[in-house]
């Protein structure tokens, strides 16, 4: 290997950056004298561990971030996924929402929505891809309900968003989805009593109005008798 003999590995280093930007900064701030080809070496040498130094320190901090946003991602609570265009295929999808699909992600990857949910909530989703790309805004998308692998059917409330790319054209589509059974289904429970409660009254009402104007009829029918009753007795 070349980092094993420092002779070979300043010689090639030179031969392929002899015009690179570095070479030509150290001679342009008078670091070393083009003649003095020893001390421009060693300058070289420090300047290249300088640089690859910061490169790699550069590195290690982005692969931190990744994977600090990498586990941010894969523990949020909210389902996250990602379809690329123009076939819109799933690019990426999060734990969250391979737990709820019941469907390992290796079965979502690549495939199309009509390839992963049922018909009628794949053509709605397909729907609101394409609401969102020709609008090139955030659509929010009515709660749906959704048959799951296990079979039993849950309500989500998702949220489309065109990503562009440099030229403002779109790229991928992220969505964002929230388990909203719980809630919807207190909602459909309290219509339900609402209307009961409705039904009641109305029906309170009737039977109000009804014993009303029996009670007009029975003191009509004594006010009749009495009358009668008088007319009778001389």
């Amino acid at each position: 290997s070349l980092f094993f003999d420092p002779g070979v590995w300043l010689d090639t280093l030179l031969a392929a950056l002899d015009g690179a930007p570095g070479r030509r900064m150290l001679l342009h701030a008078e670091i070393v004298d083009a003649g003095n080809v020893d001390a421009f070496q060693a300058a070289h040498a420090t300047w290249l561990v300088a640089t690859l130094e910061e490169a790699i320190d550069q590195a290690r901090t982005a692969r931190r971030a990744a994977a600090f946003l990498d586990a941010v991602v894969e523990n949020m609570p909210a389902m996250l996924f990602v379809k690329r265009l123009p076939d819109l295929r799933f690019e990426f999808v999060n734990r969250a929402r391979e737990r709820w699909l019941g469907v390992p992600r290796e079965r979502i990857l690549g495939r199309t929505v009509h390839e992963v949910d049922p018909p009628a909530a794949a053509d709605l989703d397909t729907l609101r891809d394409h609401e969102a790309l020709a609008s090139g805004t955030i659509v929010d998308q009515p709660v749906t309900a959704v048959r799951r692998a296990g079979g039993d059917t849950r309500y989500v409330l998702t949220r489309k968003i065109p990503l562009l790319d440099p030229n403002g054209q779109p790229s991928h589509m992220i969505g964002i989805s929230l388990d909203v059974t719980e809630r919807e289904l207190a909602e459909q429970a309290l219509a339900r009593r609402q209307k009961e409660l409705e039904a009641a009254h109305q029906a309170l009402k009737e039977n109000q109005n009804k014993l009303l104007i029996a009670e007009k009829m029975a003191a009509l029918g004594r006010l009749t008798a009495g009358i009668a009753h008088e007319m009778n007795t001389p």
